[in-house]
């Protein structure tokens, strides 16, 4: 496995783990739906496999993990735009302002 893909893999495992940090599954059948990032079936399944060993038990049971294309599912779409409008928020137009958005959307730094 690529570094890159290493990384790529413990940037979502962190987001995941900010998530359940912060919110409590509503239930123990815990579907992960991810924007599809992958397109070899190798690497869907080392993501698959490396989410789902949880040393710390930082992340709940994840029953089913899937990748989609989110030009066919709607709520993709949205989570897609608003993760743009956050990437333009801290990084490529930090002088656009979006007034409400921190009241909509928990921000979490990522560290190494």
């Amino acid at each position: 496995m690529t570094d890159s893909l290493k990384f790529r893999h413990y940037i979502l495992r962190k987001l995941l783990e900010c998530h359940f940090e912060k919110f409590q599954p509503q239930t123990n059948e815990i579907e992960l739906i991810l924007d599809r990032f992958h397109t070899g079936e190798d690497k869907e399944r080392q993501m698959r496999n490396y989410l789902r060993t949880d040393r710390y038990n930082c992340l709940p049971d994840f029953l089913h993990i899937v990748q989609v294309d989110s030009r066919y599912i709607d709520f993709l779409q949205i989570a897609d735009w608003v993760a743009g409008t956050i990437k333009e928020v801290y990084f490529t137009h930090p002088e656009r302002k979006y007034k409400d958005l921190s009241h909509y959307i928990h921000i979490c730094e990522i560290t190494c």
